[in-house]
């Protein structure tokens, strides 16, 4: 809805989620990522070059891979994400509890709710609760997928992974750590509950600039 370059942007009701085809029990069609034609390039450079050719740079801390093992399936201590993770926190000096958005690779919409917890963004089991509660959410505690991710955005592969790098900081170009702060407490807050969007749109201006350029 949010994202004009989505490949779907139509609001779903959950009992529509639920009503659609099966593709594996439990995921129905709207649950999976459709298959899309798309690219995405990067210019890797000296902060030196960036700020020479005035390019609006986002700096990569940390870049780990490894390859995934055989593990029992409540074996979440070695799940890869959380091994892979777990070095580039270190490597970059940050932890799970410093993250004010994050981009997730979510094929299906349970990919979402495994990756947030493995990275430690939320306690293990806690996930989908989190999400429901809009802790996950714009304007939560952590958002994830501000994108739409690619359930909702299109998954061209090998596309996303790379694509995934810049996009928090093109949804937020302008706010400070505190203005994360602010927006978080507001939309989780100690009020009963999530603000309503339009007053987080409302107190903080770069939002609301945002949205206009997506209506």
């Amino acid at each position: 809805e949010h994202n004009p370059l989505s490949q779907y942007r139509k609001p779903m009701t959950i009992e529509e989620v639920l009503a659609a085809p099966r593709v594996a029990w439990p995921l129905t069609n709207p649950m999976c990522a459709p298959i899309s034609d798309g690219a995405s390039a990067a210019v890797v450079c000296s902060a030196e070059l960036a700020a020479k050719l005035g390019a609006r740079a986002i700096r990569v801390l940390a870049a780990e891979s490894q390859t995934g093992s055989d593990r029992a399936p409540d074996d979440y201590a070695n799940h890869v994400t959380r091994l892979v993770s777990m070095r580039a926190f270190e490597r970059a000096g940050v932890g799970p509890g410093d993250m004010q958005v994050a981009e997730v690779h979510d094929a299906s919409s349970i990919g979402e709710i495994i990756q947030t917890e493995a990275l430690g963004l939320v306690p293990p089991g806690e996930a989908g609760q989190a999400a429901e509660e809009g802790v996950t959410g714009l304007g939560g505690r952590i958002p994830v997928n501000s994108s739409g991710g690619l359930v909702s955005k299109g998954h061209p592969l090998p596309a996303p992974g790379l694509a995934q790098i810049p996009e928090g900081r093109l949804l937020f170009p302008q706010m400070t750590v505190l203005e994360h702060l602010e927006l978080g407490a507001l939309r989780a807050g100690d009020r009963g509950g999530p603000a309503p969007l339009d007053q987080v749109f409302e107190l903080f201006p770069i939002l609301r600039e945002r949205r206009a350029q997506v209506a």
